[in-house]
């Protein structure tokens, strides 16, 4: 992040809070503490995990989405580092490829800044979050969502219309690794929301999920 990115963040941090009731705003700052929690868990990650929490949550909400599913998808994606950038090119913390990035920018009228632009965190939480919420839009179970997030629209598409089971294992190993996260952070944040609405607590351990 640059100065300008902080004061906006600032900024963005005291207007959304001033729309939320209180309750909201409880559970607003505790699903943010929650997920600085896993963020500073992740070996070697490599932003600043308070900024970035702010965004993961603040834009989930936006979206309607749940920030622990958006940081599981991240974890699984990146492992929180900014500039990660896969084989086949995709690029960032919610590993997006460019012709994605290009077309939710596009769908979502949101300003296309180009394929460097992707690995700053802000710009690439709001690209992927919004296509999270597009693959919501057109296929509603979070299985599908995540396969058509990893493995692509049109394949999901011929999964749902020849009622195949078939995927490569890549996608297979991506589903388990994603929903095993997402399902013990849920489970762990309903427990204990409590801890969270005033800081990270001192002992907290996020635990590496394998198994759904």
């Amino acid at each position: 992040f640059n100065s300008d990115d902080g004061a906006f963040l600032a900024n963005s941090r005291q207007e959304y809070l001033a729309r939320l009731s209180f309750e909201q705003q409880r559970n607003f700052i505790a699903h943010i503490n929650y997920v600085k929690g896993i963020i500073d868990s992740a070996p070697r990650a490599t932003i600043d995990s308070s900024e970035v929490a702010f965004l993961i949550v603040s834009e989930s909400y936006a979206a309607n989405l749940d920030p622990l599913f958006v940081a599981a998808v991240i974890k699984a994606e990146s492992a929180f580092k900014h500039h990660a950038r896969s084989p086949v090119g995709a690029v960032g913390l919610m590993q997006l490829m460019p012709s994605t990035g290009e077309f939710i920018a596009r769908v979502q009228s949101i300003k296309w800044k180009g394929y460097s632009a992707l690995t700053n965190p802000h710009y690439n939480i709001q690209l992927g979050i919004s296509y999270l919420r597009y693959l919501r839009g057109k296929y509603k179970s979070e299985r599908h969502i995540l396969m058509a997030y990893n493995w692509g629209p049109g394949n999901v598409d011929r999964v749902i219309r020849t009622g195949s089971s078939r995927m490569p294992r890549e996608t297979r190993n991506y589903l388990k690794k994603v929903l095993g996260y997402y399902s013990h952070w849920s489970a762990d944040f309903k427990d204990r929301k409590s801890d969270f609405q005033f800081g990270v607590p001192k002992h907290f351990k996020e635990r590496v999920v394998t198994e759904i």
